[in-house]
């Protein structure tokens, strides 16, 4: 399957994909570019072989491609995501989706409601994050309560931050401060100065507090390239930390123990393979493999390129939503908090935006029942457990769980005690009558299952479509519903393992149509989307 998709400016970024679609011929396609200026766009048709336009629509014209990615300077990307919306095609926007709060307050009026706009957001799909990413949401260190983060800087480290807590759309109160002092900086985007001499180098230090749990955001400027500043990722749990690559935890009263995070590269030394990541493993079990094996990406290029393959299989309604729009802007939001703090030297505090309620996600949406007790109140994100970030925005209260998400993981040793939810994607209603909706079909299964008893098998969901039966874990504090299809419930005890599972699905409609039936992705036996 080759994801085909078209640019939007002729920068960096733009050559990034470019070069990752020259590295990956079979898995991503460029149908063309879109530049402003037809000098910059003959230099790109000379140099890689790709067509340029002067606008969106004469690159549709052209081909009409998965999506478009646009990847333009911060003022100009409002615009650029609003030209692709409104062909009606998803979108793919570099980071962030506008640059302050009231160009994110007027873009996600716009286009919000829409569901076609996806964020490359990619940090926790770099290999070494999402391995952690991974045991965290396993449980191995416990309920994660506090993120430290000195690697990245502002959107890019909130992200990490809220995905590594299990964050939705939470008021932070914001405290930072700012200060100079002397660094040398001998490397640079250009490469190296020559120069060691050192000079004032600014670092910026907050605090997230996010009601019970807290960031630690840390970032000196133009860390992503000094050599003289190491990144550093600390995730404490209630009953373990990981740092860096070292995991440390309890396993019973008086037995702490260590572990650590494995990577296996190979062509280094005396290995003849040719350069490259294969896997992460923890205590012997492979947590991350390479999606992109064989082609010799560093990590940032396979994080990149993908979340550039997630888009094209959530445009063609194949897949979950990799980043979506909503998740962007509550990044930026405190990013944009940080900054303020740490001019004026006072506390901020991030309110509810309207991007925290629920929303259509390429003509899908998510129905959630509402869960109970304490967890109640935390929106969350369900959450691939190896690679990150995989539906759109939940409703308020409400919150999901899954094998992996981004509410409070529970030890493995609850999970037989705790059943995911189930995300249920449904032609978009209203928020309140689509959770009447849901509590009204499950009252209408529990109904419907007591009458057929305990039998097991056979066809459930819509007469004629093919399904396949999907194993619950048990019956949890917080209950999802998948429209159009019937589980049994509490058919087995345990986590039961197991690999990825997604059922037949059916034939795309034109366009237009309804939505094809829904289908579950189960992973080690459990549904996550």
């Amino acid at each position: 399957m080759t994801i085909t998709f078209g640019a939007i400016g002729g920068g960096r970024r733009t050559r990034f994909f470019l070069r990752l679609a020259a590295a990956l011929p079979g898995r991503l396609r460029i149908s063309g570019v879109v530049t402003r200026g037809e000098e910059r766009g003959r230099q790109i048709t000379d140099e890689w072989g790709v067509p340029a336009f002067r606008s969106v629509g004469d690159l549709l014209r052209h081909e009409r491609p998965d999506y478009v990615a646009a990847a333009v300077p911060w003022p100009a990307m409002p615009d650029a995501i609003r030209s692709v919306v409104e062909h009606g095609l998803p979108v793919l926007a570099e980071t962030p989706p506008a640059p302050d709060l009231d160009g994110l307050r007027a873009l996600w009026q716009d286009v919000g409601g829409t569901g076609l706009v996806q964020v490359a957001e990619q940090y926790l799909l770099m290999p070494g994050h999402a391995a952690r990413l991974a045991l965290v949401r396993e449980g191995v260190i416990g309920e994660p309560t506090s993120v430290q983060v000195s690697s990245t800087h502002l959107y890019h480290a909130v992200s990490m931050i809220r995905g590594l807590l299990g964050i939705g759309f939470e008021p932070a109160e914001v405290r930072a401060g700012a200060f100079d002092a002397p660094l040398a900086d001998p490397l640079g985007p250009d490469g190296w100065t020559g120069d060691g001499t050192p000079q004032r180098r600014t670092t910026t230090i907050a605090t997230l507090d996010f009601g019970g749990r807290m960031g630690l955001y840390d970032f000196t400027e133009n860390q992503w390239w000094n050599p003289l500043r190491t990144r550093r990722i600390v995730v404490r749990g209630s009953i373990g930390e990981l740092a860096d690559d070292r995991v440390v935890r309890l396993t019973d009263p008086v037995t702490p123990v260590e572990s650590h995070l494995v990577r296996r590269d190979t062509g280094v030394d005396l290995s003849l393979e040719f350069r490259d990541l294969k896997h992460i493993s923890f205590d012997g079990r492979v947590v991350y493999r390479n999606p992109f094996d064989g082609s010799g990406l560093s990590d940032d290029d396979i994080a990149v390129a993908d979340i550039l393959e997630r888009t094209g299989v959530w445009a063609r309604q194949e897949g979950p939503a990799p980043y979506p729009l909503a998740e962007a802007c509550q990044d930026h939001l405190i990013s944009l908090a940080i900054g303020e703090s740490a001019r004026t030297g006072g506390p901020v505090t991030t309110g509810k935006e309207a991007w925290a309620q629920p929303v259509r996600c390429n003509g899908w949406r998510l129905v959630i029942t509402e869960g109970s007790g304490e967890e109640a109140d935390r929106p969350a994100l369900a959450r691939h457990p190896r690679v990150g970030p995989v539906a759109a925005a939940l409703p308020v209260p409400g919150q999901v769980h899954g094998g992996g998400d981004r509410g409070r993981p529970r030890p493995r040793r609850q999970r037989a005690a705790a059943a995911p939810p189930l995300l249920a994607r449904a032609p978009a209603v209203g928020a309140a009558d689509g959770r009447g909706q849901a509590r009204g079909d499950l009252r209408a299964d529990r109904r419907a299952r007591g009458a057929r008893g305990d039998r097991a098998g056979g066809q459930r969901g819509r007469a004629g479509a093919p399904q396949e039966r999907v194993p619950a874990a048990g019956r949890g504090r917080v209950r999802g519903f998948l429209r159009g299809r019937r589980h049994d419930a509490a058919q087995r005890d345990g986590d039961p393992g197991g690999p990825l599972v997604r059922p037949r699905r059916p034939a795309r409609g034109p366009a237009g149509a309804a939505p094809p039936a829904d289908h579950v992705i189960t992973w080690e036996g459990r549904p996550w989307w």
